[in-house]
Formats: structure tokens, sequence, C-alpha cells
């Protein structure tokens, strides 16, 4: 078993989320301590370092459902049950399909698919009709 060493993230998230912090909290800062960087994490998300300092801190004043889900997507490879195509899926597409959806993309049958059931998911986040 490899010990990372308390540094700065773990510090973070010890003085603002208290001793219990939410696993994807814990995974966001065992990546910046593996990473030896907030920002390199931060890429990896899709975010800026100052986004995931600032959550670290608990201080994050945007979404932070949306950031959770791309921890999840990205950092943790969550998978979830897709009702649109029968299947489990990975997050990190389920976000992509969502954002094609949000977006009402209709490149091809498959995306006016998702267009028609994204919304109405119970895991979407760009809400119905």
């Amino acid at each position: 078993m490899t010990l990372i060493k308390k540094t700065r993230a773990y510090e973070l998230i010890a003085a603002n989320w208290g001793p219990n912090p939410p696993d994807y909290i814990r995974v966001l800062a065992e990546a910046c301590e593996v990473a030896g960087s907030q920002n390199q994490v931060a890429k990896r998300i899709g975010y800026s370092g100052a986004v995931v300092s600032m959550v670290l801190k608990r201080n994050y004043p945007g979404d932070l459902v949306a950031v959770e889900q791309r921890i999840r997507a990205t950092l943790m490879a969550e998978v979830v049950d897709c009702p649109a195509v029968g299947q489990e899926i990975d997050l990190e597409t389920c976000l992509e399909h969502q954002k094609h959806a949000k977006a009402r993309n209709r490149s091809s049958s498959f995306r006016m698919t998702m267009m028609r059931n994204c919304p109405t998911c119970p895991k979407s986040r760009i809400g119905g009709k």
C-alpha cells in the first residue's frame, strides 16, 4: 500500500469539509496530491485551478453539482444506467450526450434520440422540455 502524505489538498478538505468529506471531495484531494498540482487535475475535469481550489476550500459559489459530476465522470469513472440506450454507460458519455441534447444537436438519428430522451432522464441536469 502506498502512503500519500497529507499535504495542501488534504489540509484544505480537513479544515473546510470536516472529518467526513463527501467521497468525490476525497477523490479530488487525492488526485491533486498524486498529480502534485491542482491545475493539472483542473484541466482533467474541465475546470480552472481556481475552481478546484474553491471546491477544496468549500467556498465555490458556482454549480457544485456540475463539478461533482465532472469529478465522478473523470476521476471516479462512474457508470449510469441509460434508459435511452438500454444499458450502462460511463458518466463521461452521459454528460456528453446531455451537452449535445441541450444544444439541440440533430447531426444524426442517435443525437435526435438523445435530444428527446436526455431531458426526461432522472440523471439529467438539463431539465424537461
